[in-house]
């Protein structure tokens, strides 16, 4: 069995990439609440992030700029079941600025696990303000990238 061993954090310039700790429970539902203007409770988070503890293959991490959250990655490894395949899957929920870096930081955890390629459940999205993309109108970071239905695959072999 293959472990994900997280990248504690990382800093370059102005912002930083780091795995989400129990604190960040407020910030990171305040940041859902003022992204998408619905209303999702701390214990709903907190639960969630409890949950991810318990699965050796599955993290959350936040993205900063200057002590704020303007992006989360959810990241987990995906194994295919009697063969060694495994793919990176990732999540992207970020305001405009930092999807490239989160991109680029979900791709490099896939390579550093040894993946095959990358799942991307949600799509970058175009619209500044756009939540979720239409997988016809994704922007450049997913370059590469094919559609599969309802996941985009990147191929990394």
């Amino acid at each position: 069995m293959i472990r994900l061993t997280p990248i504690k954090e990382r800093t370059i310039m102005t912002h930083t990439i780091r795995e989400a700790t129990s604190q960040d429970t407020q910030m990171i539902t305040e940041f859902i609440i003022n992204l998408t203007g619905k209303t999702i409770s701390p214990i709903h988070v907190a639960s969630r992030m409890l949950n991810m503890l318990d699965l050796p293959d599955e993290r959350l991490y936040v993205y900063e700029e200057h002590g704020r959250l303007l992006g989360t990655l959810g990241f987990r490894i995906r194994r295919s079941e009697g063969t060694a395949v495994t793919f990176g899957e990732a999540s992207l929920l970020a305001e405009a600025a930092p999807r490239q870096q989160l991109a680029d930081f979900a791709e490099q955890l896939a390579s550093e696990h040894g993946c095959s390629g990358m799942w991307w459940l949600s799509g970058l999205p175009s619209e500044p303000d756009a939540l979720t993309a239409n997988p016809r109108h994704t922007d450049n970071a997913l370059i590469g990238s094919q559609e599969s239905g309802y996941r985009f695959v990147k191929q990394f072999l």
